[in-house]
């Protein structure tokens, strides 16, 4: 026999599928299990973005691989700062040691970006320089870079603190 939902249980379970009371659940347990040394998922997500921006800028013609190459690594930083040994600032968990982590790995993303953003605005310059290059060129150019920086800041925190650290013995 088929049972009727109502309005509210139909509205509950449409919360419990979007998995945020089990998040919760973990969160209050104060539970950092999830937190893992992921010292080559960031490094592969780096080298993705910089094949699929390389194969955008230099390659013949307009194709659809260098995108979607970039795109795998843009998107899969997105998950890096989630997974990574990083504690967020709300973790109820934190402390000092945390918080050192946390600030070094930062500090060392930030300095790599800013490096990155100074290389890349020299080399936009020369490529926009008179008959040098063609227009698709300096727009992917000016397109990646935005990109490339995200991608970097999503990823070195967790690169540098998994290289830097040891695992927990429990990992």
């Amino acid at each position: 026999m088929m049972t009727r939902k109502t309005i509210p249980e139909r509205l509950d379970d449409s919360v419990r599928w979007t998995g945020i009371p089990s998040a919760l659940e973990v969160f209050e347990r104060q539970d950092d299990s999830q937190r893992r040394h992921l010292r080559w998922l960031p490094l592969l997500l780096l080298v993705a973005y910089s094949a699929g921006a390389g194969m955008m800028l230099f390659g013949e013609r307009p194709q659809i691989v260098g995108p979607l190459v970039a795109w795998f690594g843009f998107l899969g930083s997105a998950f890096m700062p989630i997974f990574g040994p990083v504690k967020a600032w709300g973790s109820l968990t934190l402390d000092e040691y945390d918080r050192d982590v946390r600030r070094r790995a930062f500090l060392f993303a930030y300095a790599a970006c800013t490096m990155f953003a100074m290389a890349a605005f020299i080399g936009i310059a020369a490529i926009v320089a008179p008959g040098t290059q063609e227009p698709r060129r300096i727009v992917h150019a000016l397109l990646l870079s935005p990109g490339a920086i995200l991608t970097m800041q999503a990823t070195l925190p967790t690169l540098y603190t998994s290289w830097r650290t040891r695992p927990v013995e429990g990992e």
